[in-house]
């Protein structure tokens, strides 16, 4: 089914109260042709006089570009409406997907046997849909000498490849680094940038989501 703004809303009041003990308010609903997510919750984050972060201007996006089913959607819109739970209510979390919010997902499944996931993994027919509509990416797999993964995603020019490469070598312990290019949407929750900065894939599931995306894109050897 495709997303509109009622039905997003209608389910956004239901699992506020179900799920939520309905202390999130309402939020501003965006329909997205993004070429990168199925769900996103956007908020922008400002220090205070004192030091302390205030988050402000949620809004909930979600992707109308893929074909999903009413259950999908569902599990979809629930867990952005995680995120905006643990951002609203302040909370801490080990990182983005950390113990708390998979915490939270496994309560709602068991509760209700849903299917929520921290990753959404598209069916074939769905992967080829969206790999017809959105851009490559040009990413960096970056293996370090203590065993730790990372992902790096850049623009996709030689100039911003050679330049990472140089810069990761020189600065970090690096024991591989592998070059691929890819549709897949795993890879759109990283910003592209020439920054000097490597994502760190350390959980079993995002590692595992990493290698299955991985075994669908092209390796890219840079001269």
């Amino acid at each position: 089914m495709t997303a509109t703004v009622p039905f997003i809303a209608d389910c956004f009041r239901r699992f506020n109260e179900r799920y939520f003990e309905s202390s999130l308010p309402e939020i501003p609903i965006r329909l997205s042709n993004a070429k990168g997510f199925l769900g996103k919750l956007t908020y922008t984050r400002r220090r205070s006089f004192w030091r302390t972060e205030n988050y402000e201007n949620f809004v909930l996006r979600i992707n109308t570009r893929i074909d999903l089913s009413q259950a999908e959607l569902e599990d979809t819109i629930i867990h952005e409406m995680i995120h905006y739970y643990i951002a609203y209510h302040r909370l801490s979390d080990t990182s983005t997907h950390g113990t708390r919010f998979r915490a939270m997902i496994t309560a709602i499944n068991r509760r209700d046997g849903r299917h929520i996931t921290v990753t959404h993994r598209l069916t074939d027919e769905q992967q080829q849909q969206a790999a017809g509509r959105q851009r490559g990416r040009m990413v960096a797999v970056v293996e370090f000498t203590d065993g730790r993964i990372g992902v790096k995603v850049v623009p996709h020019r030689v100039s911003y490849m050679q330049a990472f490469q140089s810069g990761c070598r020189r600065h970090f312990s690096v024991a591989s680094l592998r070059w691929y290019f890819s549709h897949d949407l795993f890879f759109a929750r990283f910003p592209s940038s020439g920054a000097l900065r490597v994502y760190l894939i350390d959980t079993p599931d995002d590692r595992s989501a990493l290698s299955q995306a991985l075994s669908q894109a092209r390796e890219i050897t840079l001269a």
